[in-house]
């Protein structure tokens, strides 16, 4: 698993933990606890996915970042 997926699962569960002793501490039933944090789990690991995805997708390959163009190699008297 790679680390953004780490960081974004650890900050829903605390997230999550805080959520749920919040509604027990109001008073709301064990059964309804139990399905708001069921559908908090489903879309924290949704989301975390998503943007480890998309954060994948959107890093330059190494080649990419280290070619220079025929412009920035040309020496600035040379340009007409």
């Amino acid at each position: 698993m790679s680390g953004t997926f780490i960081g974004y699962l650890i900050g829903y569960i605390i997230a999550i933990v805080g959520v749920g002793y919040g509604l027990h501490a109001a008073g709301v039933g064990q059964s309804w606890i139990t399905a708001i944090v069921l559908v908090l789990i489903g879309l924290g690991i949704v989301y975390a996915l998503s943007r480890s995805q998309r954060d994948k997708s959107t890093s330059l390959p190494r080649d990419v970042t280290t070619r220079t163009t025929t412009r920035e190699t040309r020496d600035p008297a040379e340009r007409v």
